[in-house]
C-alpha cells in the first residue's frame, strides 16, 4: 500500500500538471465559448487510494491504480441539450488531433471509451447523432449505450493525456481523463442526486446520514422527470428563437479575389444577358458590404454574407437547367454558373459558422466535379476543408491548386490579360500565386502541430516542405512590404523548425544544415532591415526572431528580443493569447535571458 500511495501521489502531480493544457485547448478550440460552464479536477492521492480500496472490496481483488480512468475529470455543461453534439464533436476532434489546435494535451489516438448514459428516454434522439459524429471523426470506435434506472443521462469519454507521471504504474502509462458532457439541467439534477441518492445507493461517504432515504430516492426520480421536461422545453424555446445551434469552426479569414470587373467584361463578351450581369453585380456589392461590416459589426456582416449567398444562389439556379442540358450549354452560361456558385460558397465560408462552412464545402465539392481544371476552386475547397479541421484533405486540395495553376499558366504567362483562359483568368492567377504558397505552408504547419513527440523526423520533413512551398510566394509579394514581411517571418519559423531537427537524419544532411543556416541568416537580415523596431511588430515575429538569434548564437540580440517579448506580455497587448500561452512565452523568454546572463527585470 505504501507503494500505491507513492504512485498515486505522482499520478496526482501529473494530472495537476496536465490540467492547464486541457483548459488551454478548450479556449483555443472555442469549446469554452460553447459551454455554459466547465469544470476540471484531479483526483487527490487519498481519493485514488480510496477508490482502489473500495473496488477491491467490491469483488475486484485485482483492481489497481492503473485501471482508474478518471484521474483527471473534465465536465462540459451545455445550456441546451442540442448543443451537446457540437461539444462532443469538438472533444473528439481534439482527442484525435484533427482540429489543428496546438498545443494539444491529448495523446494522439482515438478515445478509449465512449458511453452514452440514457435514462427515462433521454438522448433517444441524440444518440444516433452522436454515433454519426463519432463514425466520421474516428471510424470504428465502439460506443456503448448504458440505460440508467436512476435516470442519469450524460455522455462520457475516456482518453489519455500526453503526460506521464515521474513514477508510472507501467512503461506506457499516460494519465487518463474522463470527459463528461451534459446539459445544465442534467448537471443540476446530477449534483443533487450525487449529494443524496448516489451516497445512499453506493454507500460512499457513509458518514453522511440520509434521512428518509426511501422518500428521497423516489423524489429524485420525480425531479429527474421535471429536469428532463425543462431540458426539452428549453431546446424548443431555443429552436424557436434562433434555429440551428452554433457550431465550432476555425475562424481564419478568407480573402476574396481583389477585383472581378474583368469577369463582368467577360460575361459581356460571351453574350450573357444584361439582366443576369446586373444581378451578379448587385450580389457582388452586397458581398463587398458584408466584408466591410465584419470588422465593425460582425453579426450584421454575417447576415449580409448570407443575403449575398442567397442572391448568388438564386442567380445560379437560373443557369442550372442549361448546365445540365449539353444541347443548351453556352460558354457564357457555364461561366456565370461557376462564378455565382463560387461567390455563394465564399460568402457562406466567410461567416465562420460551421453549418455554413459545411454548406460551402458541399458547393465546392460539386463544382470540383464539374470544373476539374479550375485552380481557384481547388484552393477555396482546400480552405473550407481546413476550416473544418480536415487537414490531410485540405493539404491535398491546396497542392492540387498550385499544380493546376502552374500547368495552365505555363501556356499563358506572357499573354495579355484578356487572353487568359476562363479556368484561370489573370486576377485568379495573381491571387493564387500570392495566397496558395502561404496557405499550403500554413496548413502543413497545422499538421505538424498535430504530431506527437515521437514524430520528430516527420515534423522535419513537413517543415522543409512548408519552407520550400512558402518561398514560392516571395516573388509575387515584391513591393508589398507587409505581406513580404509576413512571409519572411513564416519562412524563418519553418527554417528553424527544420534546422533544429536536421541532425535526426544523420550526417548525410550536413549540406542541408548549412543551407538552412544561410536561409535563416537571410530572413533575419530582411526582418532586421524592414522591421528594425521589434516593439511595433506582431508578437509572433518577436518570438521567431528571439529563437533565430538563439539558434545563431547571438545571445545579446536574443536577450533583447526576449525582453521585448516580456514587455509585450506584461503590457497585456497580446489579446490573441490567453494567460497560459502568455506564461509559456514568458517562460521561454526567461530561459533565453537567463542563458545570456540577463535578468527579467534590470
Amino acid at each position: 500500500m505504501d507503494n500505491d500511495k507513492y504512485l498515486a501521489l505522482h499520478m496526482q502531480t501529473a494530472g495537476n500538471d496536465a490540467a492547464p493544457g486541457v483548459l488551454q485547448m478548450l479556449r483555443d478550440s472555442k469549446l469554452s465559448e460553447s459551454c455554459y460552464a466547465y469544470k476540471i479536477r484531479t483526483k487527490t492521492e487519498a481519493k485514488l487510494i480510496e477508490k482502489v480500496s473500495r473496488k477491491r472490496q467490491d469483488d475486484k481483488p485485482d483492481y489497481c491504480l492503473e485501471r482508474i480512468t478518471d484521474v483527471v475529470g473534465l465536465r462540459l455543461v451545455a445550456l441546451f441539450r442540442a448543443e451537446m453534439a457540437d461539444l462532443f464533436e469538438g472533444v473528439l476532434s481534439a482527442i484525435t488531433h484533427s482540429n489543428g489546435i496546438y498545443p494539444n494535451p491529448f495523446s494522439q489516438a482515438n478515445p478509449e471509451e465512449v458511453i452514452i448514459y440514457k435514462g427515462m428516454n433521454a438522448f433517444d434522439e441524440m444518440a444516433p447523432r452522436l454515433r454519426d459524429i463519432a463514425s466520421r471523426i474516428c471510424p470504428g470506435i465502439p460506443i456503448k449505450e448504458e440505460p440508467s434506472k436512476e435516470g442519469y443521462s450524460s455522455v462520457h469519454l475516456v482518453a489519455r493525456l500526453n503526460v506521464k507521471p515521474v513514477s508510472a504504474p507501467s512503461a506506457d502509462y499516460k494519465v487518463p481523463i474522463e470527459i463528461q458532457i451534459r446539459s445544465v439541467f442534467e448537471d443540476a439534477w446530477g449534483e443533487i442526486d450525487h449529494k443524496f441518492g448516489y451516497v445512499k445507493r453506493t454507500g460512499k461517504d457513509a458518514g453522511k446520514p440520509i434521512n428518509n432515504p426511501e422518500f428521497v430516492l423516489a423524489h429524485l426520480k420525480v425531479l429527474k422527470r421535471f429536469s428532463d421536461a425543462c431540458m426539452e422545453y428549453a431546446d424548443a424555446i431555443r429552436i424557436e428563437a434562433v434555429g440551428v445551434p452554433p457550431s465550432l469552426v476555425a475562424t481564419r479569414r478568407v480573402v476574396s479575389v481583389a477585383s472581378d470587373h474583368h469577369i463582368l467584361d467577360r460575361f459581356k463578351v460571351l453574350d450573357v444577358d444584361d439582366a443576369a450581369i446586373k444581378r451578379y453585380s448587385d450580389a457582388r456589392d452586397v458581398k463587398d458590404k458584408a466584408a466591410q461590416l465584419m470588422s465593425t459589426n460582425a453579426s450584421e456582416g454575417k447576415q449580409q454574407y448570407l443575403n449575398a449567398a442567397e442572391l448568388f444562389r438564386e442567380l445560379a439556379a437560373t443557369f442550372e437547367a442549361e448546365k445540365n442540358e449539353p444541347s443548351r450549354t453556352t460558354v457564357g452560361g457555364s461561366l456565370v454558373y461557376y462564378y455565382t456558385r463560387m461567390n455563394e460558397a465564399l460568402c457562406l465560408m466567410s461567416t465562420n459558422e460551421r453549418d455554413q462552412v459545411v454548406a460551402a464545402q458541399g458547393v465546392y465539392q460539386g463544382l470540383d466535379g464539374a470544373f476539374p481544371e479550375y485552380p481557384l476552386l481547388k484552393m477555396r475547397y482546400g480552405q473550407a476543408l481546413g476550416k473544418l479541421g480536415h487537414l490531410d484533405e485540405a493539404v491535398s486540395k491546396l497542392r492540387e491548386a498550385g499544380i493546376a495553376a502552374e500547368r495552365i499558366a505555363a501556356d499563358f504567362i506572357n499573354a495579355p490579360a484578356n487572353e487568359w483562359p476562363d479556368r484561370l483568368p489573370y486576377t485568379d492567377y495573381d491571387h493564387i500565386v500570392r495566397s496558395q504558397p502561404k496557405l499550403l505552408g500554413y496548413h502543413l504547419w497545422l499538421k505538424i502541430r498535430t504530431l506527437g513527440d515521437d514524430a520528430e523526423e516527420s515534423k522535419r520533413s513537413l517543415f522543409k516542405e512548408a519552407y520550400e512551398i512558402t518561398s514560392r510566394g516571395l516573388m509575387a509579394t515584391k513591393h508589398e512590404p507587409k505581406q513580404e514581411l509576413s512571409l519572411h517571418n513564416n519562412l524563418l519559423y519553418y527554417a528553424l523548425g527544420c534546422a533544429t531537427r536536421e541532425g535526426l537524419a544523420g550526417s548525410k544532411n550536413g549540406n542541408d544544415a548549412e543551407k538552412l543556416k544561410v536561409f535563416i541568416v537571410e530572413h533575419v537580415n530582411y526582418i532586421e532591415k524592414n522591421a528594425p523596431d521589434l516593439r511595433v511588430v506582431e508578437i509572433s515575429t518577436v518570438d521567431t526572431m528571439m529563437k533565430a538569434y538563439t539558434f545563431l548564437g547571438r545571445k545579446e540580440d536574443a536577450a533583447k528580443a526576449a525582453k521585448m517579448l516580456t514587455e509585450k506580455c506584461f503590457k497585456g497587448n497580446v489579446s490573441e493569447l490567453d494567460a497560459n500561452e502568455t506564461l509559456k512565452l514568458l517562460g521561454t523568454a526567461h530561459r533565453v535571458m537567463e542563458g545570456a546572463g540577463v535578468g527579467m527585470i534590470d
